[in-house]
């Protein structure tokens, strides 16, 4: 289930309906020999800053990173690649974000328990990502408790 921090940003359409037994829809790369296997991956935030950050981004923003946050759940961050996530430097990547105002980027480590955790959440205003936001992302990330 996404992170709890993230359920302010849904809309009222029930995006987060899922059963409640843990299993999965069958999708590629979850399977083995038609066999269902768990995909335990959770999507959190790290702290209130990275709240703050996500609350000021536009409700369609938000919207597409709940969708790709449960796509993360549902397949496993393995399966999930561009146009949705994409890696910036070393262990720090980031979660595309497009909405009607422009572009916005998540920045994400993952850490043990196969959790995505956001560290930085921004309004993107060059092609390329800014370094200060890439340091900002790796300082936050140095608080991360395992």
């Amino acid at each position: 289930m996404v992170d709890d921090l993230l359920l302010p940003f849904l809309d009222s359409g029930g995006l987060l309906e899922q059963p409640d037994d843990g299993l999965v829809q069958a999708q590629p790369g979850n399977t083995i020999s038609g066999i269902m296997t768990p995909v335990a991956w959770k999507v959190e935030t790290l702290n209130e800053a990275v709240d703050a950050e996500l609350a000021e981004l536009p409700e369609d923003m938000r919207a597409r990173l709940v969708r790709i946050s449960e796509l993360i759940e549902s397949v496993g961050l393995p399966s999930v690649k561009e146009p949705h996530v994409r890696p910036v430097r070393g262990h720090l990547w980031e979660i595309r974000l497009k909405g009607k105002a422009g572009i916005a980027r998540a920045l994400y480590v993952t850490a043990t328990e196969q959790r995505v955790v956001v560290v930085r959440a921004f309004i993107k205003k060059t092609e390329k990502t800014p370094a200060g936001e890439i340091e900002v992302a790796r300082q936050r990330a140095k608080e991360l408790k395992p």
